[in-house]
């Protein structure tokens, strides 16, 4: 579906709102980029690098400039002053002439309606352009099946998502994050640093057990709980928002205990202790729906009461206009290892991208570093520079006061191997550790927990275990030291 033909010069707009550029479109460049993310930013420094004269144009449905993606989750909730201007990655200063933003054409908020890779060329907003070489870098989206993204309802993938929950949410706001992925259980500790009172819906507990080890696993969920988080085993069904006050009844409202001997049933002796249940007036708290209260349902008929709720389900690439032209795709837009894709002169990179990794074989990594290092690596080859891209992406995060680094396949269903740190009485401490996921005596991915720098070691160590595979796994304890 084609654009309008009015935004086909929608300026480039920051973070505020504000335009800080406003292209024409050509009809030919040398390069052109489909996206507006962190692959599409590296691109065109990857194409400046090799070809600095080359014409270049970013072609994106948002009309934001592109961010700093991991920011949205961590530090603009953690610090006061962050703000997603800072974030933003693309400058058009020219004071700043290698920066990626000067003299490329950022056609914003439109869509590609036609790709012909064998004419080189494709149709935006109407207008067909041709070029040398194309980078699709589409990105992904969020899925959220029969549910309706709105007022109270969100997802949490780009800035503009980030904007709207960040500006909504109010302190006390009870809201329902439903995933206990790696944005859900980020998200819910940033929600909860900002004062929300959060619910979190895993489909299985303990948190982040498909990943992490059962110690590790339970030692999270009893922090997030013990921070004021609950978390709540289940699968999102559906979400209603109440039409009307119910009136309550008498059954419906706890009733007053008892009075107490010692005067405590005193309003203001309450009050003066803190021990009077200011939110009781709402009659959502005690089973009622109040106007804008949403009731959130799980598979098993659970029903949660929330003034907000995130959908953290996942995402699903897009992939539909490489479909459209042909160009092979199976769970991802399929590359080689030049990032080059079934289409002559067509390139692909990020959460798109189906890769052959060099440690691991064919995967597609939805995370920046993977994002960032493929749109550099596409973006020299677009220009005439490629080499084969060997890049194990690797990915981190934060959960309250822990966290971690991680590379390759980070989960349970290979065999792990859990290096502990001990306290001073020679205890376990959970506090520090190292996991090794192993498949055959291969290590296939390596967690740092609160241990930081040594991925490359990490990434070494899977290199060395692919060539010559353990005997015992129990013998790489110690190999990634500990601190």
């Amino acid at each position: 579906m084609a654009a309008d033909e009015t935004t086909q010069n929608a300026p480039l707009l920051d973070p505020t709102g504000s335009p800080i550029a406003s292209p024409s479109m050509e009809e030919s460049y040398d390069h052109v980029i489909v996206g507006g993310g962190m692959a599409a930013v590296k691109a065109v420094e990857g194409i400046r690098e090799v070809s600095p004269e080359a014409t270049v144009a970013v072609v994106s449905e948002d009309v934001s400039a592109p961010v700093y993606r991991p920011d949205l989750s961590k530090r603009l909730w953690a610090e006061d002053e962050a703000s997603v201007q800072d974030s933003v990655l693309v400058t058009t200063d020219e004071k700043e002439p290698a920066a990626p933003g000067v003299d490329t054409h950022y056609l914003m908020g439109v869509e590609v309606s036609d790709l012909d890779p064998e004419a080189h060329t494709l149709v935006i907003a109407g207008k067909t352009i041709s070029y040398g070489s194309l980078l699709l870098a589409t990105g992904s989206e969020p899925i959220t099946g029969e549910t309706q993204v709105g007022a109270r309802v969100h997802t949490y993938r780009t800035a503009s998502d980030f904007r709207r929950l960040h500006g909504a949410v109010s302190k006390s706001d009870r809201v329902v994050v439903v995933g206990g992925g790696y944005i859900g259980t980020e998200l819910a500790a940033a929600l909860t640093g900002v004062g929300a009172q959060v619910t979190l819906v895993s489909p299985r507990l303990p948190l982040l057990s498909h990943m992490l080890p059962e110690e590790l696993a339970e030692a999270v969920q009893k922090d997030y709980e013990e921070r004021g988080v609950r978390v709540v085993e289940g699968r999102y069904a559906s979400v209603a928002e109440a039409e009307h006050v119910a009136e309550p009844t008498e059954e419906d409202i706890p009733q007053d205990p008892e009075p107490a001997q010692d005067g405590s049933d005193d309003p203001a002796a309450a009050e003066e202790t803190g021990e009077q249940e200011e939110n009781l007036s709402r009659p959502s708290d005690y089973g009622l729906r109040a106007p804008g209260v949403l009731t959130v349902t799980l598979e098993d008929g659970t029903e949660l009461n929330a003034d907000r709720l995130v959908l953290s389900l996942g995402v699903q690439p897009r992939t539909e206009l490489a479909e459209f032209a042909g160009i092979t795709v199976d769970d991802g837009v399929v590359v080689d290892q030049m990032l080059q894709t079934s289409a002559q002169d067509v390139y692909a990179a990020g959460d798109i991208a189906s890769y052959p990794d060099a440690l691991l074989g064919t995967r597609r990594v939805e995370h920046a570093d993977a994002a960032e290092t493929q749109g550099l690596a596409a973006g020299r080859a677009m220009a005439g520079q490629g080499e084969a891209y060997t890049h194990t992406p690797f990915f981190w995060g934060d959960l309250f006061d822990a966290g971690y680094e991680a590379i390759g396949e980070i989960s349970t269903d290979h065999t792990t191997v859990v290096d502990l740190a001990e306290d001073a009485s020679g205890k376990p401490d959970t506090s520090t550790a190292v996991v090794y996921y192993v498949d055959g005596g291969t290590v296939r991915g390596v967690l740092l927990w609160n241990v930081w720098d040594s991925v490359p070691k990490a990434e070494e160590l899977m290199r060395q275990t692919k060539d010559e595979p353990v005997e015992d796994p129990e013998q790489l304890k110690g190999r990634i030291p500990l601190g």
